[in-house]
């Protein structure tokens, strides 16, 4: 039976209403051809209850998810006295209900195959989970163990679990730069011997007029370089550039140029 080399199942989940826990779960990519495969899930009161008992005593916000009420809720554990027993039977409880709501009947089916595909040829199978609902985004879809004392999905070495969203706001556009802004710095330090300790001196005259020759002679040459430039097709302008110069600075004064400006170079 002809297979995709790359060894991927991706699964998307999409909520099909906004009143009701009505969803869609199909898959996007397979490993076989029969493996693209479609299922209306409900999301059932069981697993909303679970998953505030989970933000409950993991999260400070909560997040409740729509439910069909038709379906019957299941009791949860009891404390019995001990929170770490407690909370990792609330995990691995969320992990079998998110597990056995996602992978059932075809879709399970199609994971199934997909995975013995994998055992015969000896490499991890891919599982992508692509969540469509924003309201799902925060489900520790992670800890999927499909029963008790399983290893969680994504601590397996057979399968390499990831997933990603498409319900997110596009980015927002960013203004190009206009032109190259570089903060150009030139000092002097003084210091005493080899050992001694550093002399805050004043800067001879002399020395400070050649600090600040130095400056302009940089600032004429970067200006200069981003004049139209010569390539196999004619000349192409490129940005241009401003260059603001400070000459033995403090570092009160360096810093506060720093903080009160946005620079491409330094």
């Amino acid at each position: 039976m002809p297979f995709s080399p790359d060894l991927c199942l991706s699964v998307a989940v999409r909520r099909l209403d906004e009143s009701q826990g009505h969803y869609a779960v199909w898959v996007l990519n397979a490993p076989f051809p029969g493996g693209y495969v479609h299922r209306d899930r409900h999301w059932p009161p069981s697993l909303s209850q679970t998953w505030r008992t989970w933000q409950e005593m993991f999260s400070t916000i909560l997040v409740d998810l729509p439910s069909d009420d038709s379906l019957p809720p299941v009791s949860m554990p009891e404390p019995d006295g001990s929170l770490m027993n407690y909370s990792s039977r609330i995990m691995q409880q969320l992990g079998i209900e998110l597990w056995q709501w996602l992978f059932d009947g075809s879709i399970k089916g199609s994971l199934d195959h997909s995975q013995g595909i994998a055992l015969g040829l000896g490499k991890p199978l891919r599982v992508r989970l692509d969540i469509r609902d924003p309201l799902l985004i925060g489900l520790p879809w992670e800890t999927m163990q499909s029963e008790p004392g399983m290893q969680a999905m994504s601590l397996g070495q057979q399968i390499l679990f990831s997933r990603t969203t498409a319900a997110v706001d596009p980015l927002p556009q960013l203004p190009s730069e206009q032109s190259l802004k570089v903060l150009l710095v030139l000092g002097q330090d003084s210091y005493g011997q080899p050992g001694e300790r550093a002399i805050a001196a004043p800067i001879p005259f002399s020395t400070r007029l050649k600090l600040e020759q130095d400056a302009d002679a940089l600032t004429r040459a970067l200006e200069r370089s981003t004049g139209a430039r010569l390539h196999s097709q004619g000349f192409a302008p490129i940005a241009s550039c401003s260059v603001d110069t400070l000459v033995q600075p403090t570092p009160k004064e360096l810093v506060a140029r720093l903080e009160n400006h946005a620079y491409n170079v330094f």
